[in-house]
């Protein structure tokens, strides 16, 4: 992962000093906002809502700690799931929803900004070291979205024609 310029490193250290406080309530809207587009994920994660909580603040620990020194870091969404290996659709999904989580919970101080800044550091954990962890975690985060949506489309119309 390359250096980030201070400006991201500030947004970053700024989102995670005000998310970790309430990480309960992240944690809640994160695994909530995954689980409703994506049902069939809620059986590869731990069943206990404290346990995903305690995944969600090491993440979220580690990668302000990382930033703080100045040291590569990856925030693996799924460090929870209970399936290895982990595929990557789940991965884009968790992103997504993370990032909408961050958003909600901490409205007009996650801006553009933030996403973009955060979404940096959100990239498989298993890629290699050489790979540009940045561009496929902004690529990731856009393209999520749409998938997203299309599935949350999908899932609307089955549930009106059914």
């Amino acid at each position: 992962m390359p250096q980030l310029p201070e400006d991201d490193r500030e947004e970053i250290l700024s989102t995670c000093h005000r998310a970790l406080p309430i990480a309960g309530s992240l944690s809640d809207l994160f695994y909530g906002r995954l689980f409703s587009l994506c049902p069939e994920y809620r059986s590869l994660f731990p069943e206990d809502p404290k346990e995903r909580l305690q995944h969600l603040v090491a993440q979220l620990s580690r990668a302000q700690a990382a930033v703080e020194a100045g040291t590569p870091f990856a925030l693996d969404t799924v460090s929870a799931c209970v399936q290895t290996p982990r595929p990557q659709a789940i991965r884009r999904d968790a992103d997504e929803s993370l990032l909408w989580a961050l958003e909600q919970i901490l409205g007009s101080g996650f801006g553009a900004g933030g996403q973009a800044a955060f979404s940096q550091l959100l990239s498989d954990p298993d890629a290699s070291a050489a790979s540009d962890a940045s561009s496929d975690a902004a690529a990731s985060a856009a393209s999520s979205s749409s998938d997203a949506d299309a599935r949350r489309h999908s899932m609307e119309a089955t549930l009106r024609t059914g």
